[in-house]
């Protein structure tokens, strides 16, 4: 809360020993994980001036080796961490999964909005996930419009990205759209042959080959 990680010996209970503390610029910590292996802490940003972002540092060195934007204008919220994925909550932007395999270069896999209306920078939405249970699904927690029951789809593509959008406005009914296509699925295996289907909101707008 404004001082960054502390991380603390919690052997025993009863006696609890703060080692030491990762400060960084602007810090709102709220929340944090670790790797499966204890080598890695996974932070989440929720208030301060650094950005809402998970950050993912190397306990051994207390250095930040990656940062993941789930959204440029969302806040995260809250993170766990499942295999080799970290599962997080990030408020108007809904669910977004990662895969840390490396945790030096994480890796959007998939994700969820719950909140499509926009992603604006405000405490509504996602507000927690819980990813435990033995089925793999997953649970979110919505503020604004209740629970949704999910499951990360490992035969699902990999996202496109870069993705922009641009208008003149001088052409009021036309918009264009760029990306790159994704070339693997989320387990890492290769991806062809597919279409991108295109909406606005909810609605269906078009179906374009790949490439």
């Amino acid at each position: 809360w404004g001082t960054g990680i502390v991380v603390i010996d919690a052997t025993v209970k009863t006696s609890p020993v703060t080692l030491y503390s990762i400060g960084y610029p602007g810090a709102g910590t709220h929340n944090t994980s670790t790797t499966l292996d204890g080598a890695y802490i996974l932070s989440t940003d929720e208030i301060g001036s650094t950005a809402k972002t998970l950050k993912i540092w190397d306990r051994a060195t207390s250095t930040k080796v990656a940062e993941y934007v789930g959204s440029p204008t969302a806040i995260v919220h809250n993170v766990f961490v499942r295999d080799s994925m970290a599962i997080m909550s990030y408020y108007t932007a809904g669910i977004r999964v990662v895969d840390i395999s490396d945790p030096t270069t994480p890796v959007e896999i998939g994700g969820y909005d719950t909140y499509p209306a926009n992603d604006i920078s405000d405490y509504d939405g996602a507000w927690s996930v819980y990813p435990y249970f033995p089925s793999g699904k997953i649970i979110i927690g919505d503020m604004a419009s209740g629970m949704y029951v999910v499951e990360v789809n490992a035969d699902g593509p990999l996202p496109p990205t870069p993705f922009g959008a641009y208008s003149d406005y001088t052409s009021p009914t036309q918009i264009t759209l760029n990306w790159t296509d994704p070339t693997q699925k989320a387990d890492g295996s290769p991806l062809t042959n597919f279409k991108l289907h295109i909406y606005r909101g909810n609605t269906y707008i078009a179906e374009v080959d790949s490439g």
